[in-house]
């Protein structure tokens, strides 16, 4: 996999270049866009143009947007498999496409970049004939829409998997986000929640060999394991893929960037929510000094190998606490069932489990960790062959106290091969998996650390998923418009059509 050159819009520039990338080229430049968004959408279209202009001056190759930053109440129609494919450039036929579509359109074409934007789409089944259409009605979905140099439109992927979102339609059919690139890259894509399931978030990557992978999203932080960047970096990492996340800032919803916020004032008031079934889990309370113990629970096993190195506070009650946890089970968010099993250390308030987990300041950092290591015994990742996808996934999680995960050179994380410990990416197929039941999985830290709120390995098991589907209600409907007013508090009041 070659190393790519990402510029990082509106935090810092990483780097920049002399030309357009090309196939033969060994890198490409890429931004992402951390955008606190406004009410009015003609100035949230006005910003988009121009941060496409400004990206277009550093010969950025492609700018990628965060999920639903653009419009609100607007509803746009893109009928990709209609009038897009006769005239795939919106700028040139302006009186037949929407303005956004139409004024992105030619920002992209001036500035001769790719640009990848989420909105609100329509779609009519009256009028949208070329459209697999279940029902006659319309239909409203979360969508990203890809605009190539030249400004056509050149992919446009709907989110299979809603956070609610009752306003919209999930995808109708689990069609992948995919686009090649005249530098030689294809990129898979897909939004915020999508980032959860085996469809898309593994199968994009697995079934077409993907090493690039573009993420628009405003996401719901929860500690201990699924904070922003947290879980952005580690499905990165296990993925083995370059991972271009444009996050929308808003604190309101403890969703932030995966950009440098160490020193963003913004980001102390970032409230993150808490796992509040982690207290109910298996677990044992970690004492300075060295120890070392197995949990279990039904057919996970963790074996947890640590030194403790208490440094005391003049108060001792006020340092934070650590608990080990095992996990084989599930997890519930919006009526969505999915399976998870994990071995991890998460910190504490106080000697109580139900104290799980706490976030602790700098000025409250009295633990070390001189040793961890972690060795889970689990699931295999046998492969689906009707998806070409495995079924199961493992993720190096962690987080320290300024909501950053661990840098990659300060662990070590490996997983079985016949019964062996190997490094990452080496593919097992069915055949191999039905011979081997168990897995382990090895999570060692290398550098001692007092900056740690969690540590572990976290396990998405996709055979257990099960979505409790039911009706949507209109109290459901006004529950969901209540949640998106406090996102967009700054925005007017939504209406319901």
């Amino acid at each position: 996999m070659k190393w790519r050159e990402i510029l990082i819009f509106s935090l810092c520039l990483i780097c920049c270049s002399e030309q357009r990338s090309s196939p033969g080229s060994d890198s490409y430049v890429a931004a992402v866009l951390e955008y606190q968004f406004t009410r009015n959408t003609t100035q949230n279209l006005q910003n988009y143009i121009q941060y496409i202009q400004e990206a277009a001056e550093q010969d950025t190759d492609i700018l990628v947007f965060p999920e639903m930053t653009l419009t609100r109440g607007e509803k746009i129609n893109v009928p990709i498999h209609g009038l897009l494919k006769m005239f795939p450039v919106p700028a040139l036929h302006p009186d037949l496409f929407d303005t956004i579509l139409v004024e992105l359109s030619g920002a992209a074409r001036h500035n001769n970049i790719y640009v990848v934007v989420n909105l609100q789409e329509v779609m009519d089944c009256s009028k949208a004939t070329e459209e697999y259409c279940p029902e006659n009605k319309t239909y409203i979905f979360n969508t990203n829409v890809v605009f190539d140099r030249t400004g056509a439109i050149i992919d446009r992927y709907r989110k299979i998997n809603l956070f609610g979102e009752y306003t919209r339609n999930a995808a109708l059919k689990p069609e992948l986000g995919l686009f090649e690139t005249d530098f030689g890259v294809t990129f898979g894509h897909f939004i915020c929640f999508d980032l959860m399931f085996q469809v898309p978030a593994t199968q994009v990557i697995q079934k077409h060999n993907l090493t690039d992978i573009i993420f628009s999203t405003m996401w719901f932080s929860e500690m201990p394991f699924l904070t922003a960047i947290q879980i952005q970096e580690a499905y990165a990492y296990a993925m083995n893929v370059n991972f271009l996340a444009a996050g929308a800032d808003n604190v309101n919803v403890t969703s932030k960037s995966p950009g440098p916020i160490y020193d963003d004032p913004e980001a102390s008031k970032l409230h993150l929510n808490k796992d509040l079934r982690l207290p109910s889990e298996i677990s044992r309370l970690l004492t300075p000094g060295h120890q070392e113990f197995v949990l279990i629970d039904r057919d996970v096993s963790c074996h947890f190998r640590v030194k403790i190195n208490q440094l005391s506070p003049e108060n001792n009650d006020t340092a934070p606490r650590f608990f080990a946890f095992v996990k084989d089970g599930s997890n519930t968010y919006v009526q969505r069932q999915i399976g998870v099993a994990l071995c991890a250390v998460v910190a504490c308030r106080n000697d109580s489990v139900a104290s799980c987990p706490y976030r602790f300041a700098k000025n409250e950092m009295f633990t070390e960790f001189e040793e961890l290591e972690i060795k889970m015994t689990t699931y295999p990742s046998q492969y689906n062959s009707s998806l070409s996808c495995d079924n199961t996934v493992y993720y190096p999680n962690s987080m320290r106290y300024n909501k950053f995960p661990l840098r990659s050179n300060d662990f070590i994380y490996e997983k079985s091969q016949n019964g062996r410990l190997a490094s990452r990416g080496n593919k097992q197929d069915g055949a191999n998996t039905k011979s081997k039941p168990r897995e382990q999985i090895l999570y060692k830290l290398m550098t001692p650390t007092k900056e740690l709120i969690s540590f572990g390995i976290w396990g998405r098991l996709y055979l257990r998923d099960i979505y409790a589907h039911k009706e949507i209600t209109e109290e459901d409907l006004k529950n969901y418009v209540e949640i998106e007013n406090v996102i967009y508090s700054n925005a007017d009041l939504y209406k319901i059509d």
